[in-house]
């Protein structure tokens, strides 16, 4: 009598894993997929924040074809970092007082949607201003 039970718990056992392992593998990749979702995420802003910092800085020395430097700027910060979203889409726009950077990418029903901008700031133009003998 004792033998049929073991036989019996040791099947059951075997059944309950065949229901637990999947939910725990299915657990596990949707944490890896979210964890390379984030990763790509911060990778993108980061670039995006850097390229508009330093298209400021350039429009402030007044360097010529700023838009495109920035595009290539923007795509070697991010080159061989990202994981999930390898195609991005980057455009550059400038007005006198700022430099923003829009970068879009999408992996399926996944999209990543980011807007990063830089005020230009000439601070040597106040800076002459107040030190100059006006009164």
């Amino acid at each position: 009598m004792e033998r049929g039970k073991l036989k019996e718990v040791r099947g059951s056992a075997t059944i309950e894993m065949a229901y637990i392992a999947p939910m725990a593998l299915l657990i596990i990749m949707s944490i890896i997929t979210i964890v390379f979702y984030f990763f790509d995420k911060n990778i993108i802003i980061g670039g995006a924040l850097e390229t508009a910092t330093i298209g400021a800085q350039l429009e402030r020395q007044e360097v010529v074809e700023l838009q495109f430097e920035l595009e290539d700027v923007f795509r070697e910060r991010v080159e061989n970092k990202l994981i999930m979203f390898k195609n991005v889409e980057v455009s550059v726009s400038q007005t006198s007082k700022r430099v923003t950077v829009v970068v879009r990418s999408s992996k399926g029903p996944k999209v990543i949607s980011v807007e990063q901008s830089a005020e230009i700031v000439k601070p040597e133009r106040r800076i002459r201003f107040l030190n100059r003998d006006w009164w």
